[in-house]
């Protein structure tokens, strides 16, 4: 029997790497340019810390101005409304005054001025109590109405369930549904067709 040697593919490191090139040289690496490091914190014997401090300065002094202008213009305010008082008590004594001298000397007037006089002040007593009752009965009738509309909001988001309500609370924004009136077609609840 003959015996045929193969030859088996045994590969030495030596060969492998005498057949290849070295391996290439990595580039060298770049440093980025320096960039300059901004700094938060301004020095107070910089250039910039004396703009600064003059601002501030500028910024207090327009600030004191203002707060002189305001305490003067509110002192205004305090001695025009008093006088404003002042005037209103002066003007209510000269009227109570006045109706005092045309009632004690209402005898020496004609009799139809002295009635149309009285004939006025009832009537306008009649109608601020008229004026008066009216505002009652708007608040009145407007707080009716407000605690029917807020129970018809509830009867409607009850109507339209916890789907409807969570969606209408969704967190991505208020989701709007169209109110469609019931079906007025059938009586007992179902459907013909």
């Amino acid at each position: 029997a003959m015996q045929t040697e193969v030859p088996s593919p045994t590969v030495r490191l030596e060969d492998f790497l005498k057949d290849d090139e070295p391996p290439p040289e990595p580039p060298p690496r770049q440093t980025p340019p320096a960039v300059k490091k901004r700094s938060l914190v301004v020095r107070a014997d910089g250039p910039l810390g004396n703009q600064l401090r003059t601002q501030v300065q500028d910024a207090r002094r327009r600030l004191f101005l203002l707060d002189k202008e305001v305490t003067s213009l509110t002192a205004q305010l305090k001695k025009l409304r008093s006088n404003v008082w002042n005037q209103q008590k002066r003007l209510c004594a000269s009227e109570a005054e006045m109706a005092k001298v045309i009632r004690d000397r209402s005898h020496e007037l004609p009799k139809d001025e002295v009635d149309r006089d009285a004939q006025l002040q009832k009537e306008e007593r009649r109608l601020a109590q008229e004026l008066s009752e009216a505002r009652a009965h708007a608040a009145k009738w407007s707080s009716l109405a407000k605690r029917q509309d807020s129970m018809l909001q509830q009867e409607r988001d009850h109507q339209r369930g916890d789907a409807n309500i969570t969606l209408a609370k969704h967190p991505a924004g208020e989701v709007f549904f169209a109110n469609f009136p019931p079906d007025a077609d059938s009586e007992d609840g179902y459907d013909d067709g």
